[in-house]
């Protein structure tokens, strides 16, 4: 229990394959992500496509039977010559960004429908802490951290307005 952490010769490390899993990682989370934004169930079959380089590309041609594994999904295209299919939604993982076609897996005018209701109702929030802000009785008397508040959930709805334009911009398109 006192012992120390054993340690490892610098020749037993493999950066390239330490890269090739983080990237296999990051490409799973981003899968996961699409699911849960636009409610699709774990169990439904996803189709990947990457643009890519080819040496990324070939590296996730290897690891693509752990798509379907990880995240229901299998690997239809990577390469520099990847397209992005229309109605698909998008992630960037650095060097590559990936495309997952959504046509035939949701609704697309019903989840287009709910995510511009959502930004609707993001924007009407949005308003209301900036006239907050603009209103000089309420930053010159509210106390100091009271006022950061306001300016940090300010600043975290109009990220998530941005999310969720982004998505609208996936929905339509195509």
């Amino acid at each position: 229990m006192i012992a120390a952490w054993p340690s490892l010769a610098s020749t037993l490390r493999d950066d390239a394959l330490e890269a090739r899993f983080n990237r296999l990682q990051d490409t799973i989370v981003a899968v996961r992500n699409v699911r849960a934004v636009y409610n699709i169930p774990p169990g439904t079959p996803l189709e990947l496509m990457v643009r890519a380089p080819a040496e990324v590309a070939g590296d996730l041609q290897n690891v693509a039977a752990q798509f379907d594994n990880l995240a229901k999904a299998v690997l239809a295209a990577a390469g520099a010559e990847v397209v992005r299919p229309p109605a698909s939604a998008s992630f960037s993982l650095g060097e590559a960004d990936g495309y997952i076609p959504l046509e035939g897996i949701i609704d697309r005018d019903a989840e287009l429908e709910r995510q511009q209701k959502e930004a609707d109702k993001l924007k009407k929030h949005i308003a209301g802490h900036e006239g907050k802000l603009k209103n000089q009785n309420f930053v010159s008397k509210a106390p100091p951290d009271v006022v950061a508040q306001v300016r940090e959930t300010l600043d975290g709805l109009k990220k998530q307005l941005a999310s969720v334009e982004e998505i609208v911009r996936d929905l339509s398109a195509g």
